[in-house]
């Protein structure tokens, strides 16, 4: 013990509940190993669900996963903004602003100032 505190060792040595108690002999253990390897080696029957249900549910998903972001992409298509549009006015201004908005919501805001000096 530290002080007066014990430590996490003395403590869970104090609390063992098998402090006192033999080990297993060693038939027990041989007996114990040889289920675990028997257990092993033999296979308990068929899997819960077949593989071929499994592979078939992954080509649904990712057959419904691709379709999905075509008809997305279809009917959102990523393309810039006509060059010129709205150019005559801006010229007319000597500041100009070009905002520019991503799919995932982003603005981007960029202030363009003919007269700005450095």
């Amino acid at each position: 013990m530290s002080g007066n505190r014990p430590t996490l060792s003395d403590l869970l040595r104090r609390h063992d509940p098998a402090r006192g108690a033999e080990g297993l002999s060693d038939e027990e253990r041989a007996r114990m190993r040889r289920m675990a390897v028997r257990a092993v080696a033999s296979p308990s029957g068929s899997p819960i669900v077949p593989r071929w249900v499994l592979a078939g549910m992954v080509s649904v998903v990712v057959a419904g996963a691709g379709i999905g972001l075509w008809a997305r992409l279809r009917q959102s298509p990523l393309q810039a903004p006509p060059v010129g549009a709205g150019l005559m006015e801006a010229r007319a201004h000597s500041r100009r602003e070009l905002h520019i908005v991503t799919p995932g919501g982003t603005q981007v805001v960029w202030v363009l100032d003919s007269e700005f000096k450095l």
